[in-house]
């Protein structure tokens, strides 16, 4: 396959990946909003909580599916992980025990699979993903 299509059907996957997300998410705050509403009729409340709890499963395994479709590493991850506190590149390479280069290495990674440009838009993309808290 050639690279432009692979890249193409990635940048689809992850589309369709966050466009889910959204609506998983939405369709939970709904079910919290209808609970609150309903709350003097513990059958209808008890029906909206099991509704809840297979949002939030679906939600889970589409964060796990996004995470597989953006291939992080584990390092990558853990380097992101201290990146979203606001760590420079030196503090990263302290807490990781990492050479600098590796570190820049892993962040251009994170970047080219995150589809980003800077560090910003890697935090923000990330946590859009529910690849970060």
């Amino acid at each position: 396959m050639k690279k432009e299509n692979y890249q193409e059907r990635n940048r689809i996957a992850r589309e369709l990946y966050d466009s889910f997300a959204k609506e998983l998410a939405d369709v939970s705050f709904r079910i919290d909003e209808t609970i609150g509403l309903n709350s003097t009729s513990p059958k209808t409340r008890e029906s909206l909580r099991t509704i809840r709890s297979s949002v939030t499963q679906l939600i889970e395994k589409s964060r796990q599916l996004r995470e597989e479709k953006y291939e992080l590493t584990n390092r990558e991850k853990d380097v992101l992980a201290i990146l979203a506190t606001g760590a420079s590149v030196k503090e990263i390479c302290q807490t990781l025990f990492l050479s600098q280069a590796t570190v820049k290495s892993h962040l251009g990674s994170m970047y080219k699979k995150l589809v980003v440009t800077n560090r910003v838009e890697a935090i923000n993309k990330a946590k859009a993903l529910g690849l970060l808290p």
